[in-house]
């Protein structure tokens, strides 16, 4: 599996440390590449994003969560780009992790795209989950 092939990093202890994050949560992050289904990501460059500091890994032993931070004109938003692992406690870094990190980083919103679920599940956990959109997904042409 392309999420197994780690390079060597030995020189950079931060670099370590997001390598051995990311090699516990790379089965959650694989799963949710495959539901994801646009095929413009490999778990490498995942790993790529998270080692140039494009994005952020979030786990436990139950799932991960990769986000990015978004600026635009009027403000940051923290868009949860892949989640992989049980809904619950997906939910559970979302809110005790997540949530907290982009109020600190000043964002204004959290964006994530996913199913109706989702919003539900983060109901159920007393945040007010608006879904606003939907991500249609058009295929024109093969990569």
């Amino acid at each position: 599996r392309v999420c197994r092939r780690l390079w060597h990093c030995e020189n950079n202890p931060a670099m370590i440390s997001a390598v051995q994050q990311f090699k516990q949560a790379s089965p959650f992050i694989e799963r949710a590449l495959v539901e994801e289904g646009t095929g413009l990501y490999t778990c490498k460059d995942v790993l790529d994003d998270l080692l140039m500091d494009r994005a952020l890994c979030w786990s436990n032993t139950r799932a991960a969560i990769i986000t990015r931070m978004r600026q635009f004109p009027h403000g940051k938003s923290l868009l949860l780009w892949l989640g992989g692992g049980e809904i619950d406690a997906i939910v559970t870094l979302a809110v005790e992790q997540v949530l907290p990190y982009a109020k600190h980083e000043g964002a204004v919103v959290i964006e994530i795209n996913g199913r109706p679920g989702w919003a539900r599940a983060l109901k159920r956990r007393g945040i007010d989950a608006r879904t606003t959109s939907h991500v249609i997904l058009i295929n024109v042409g093969e990569h």
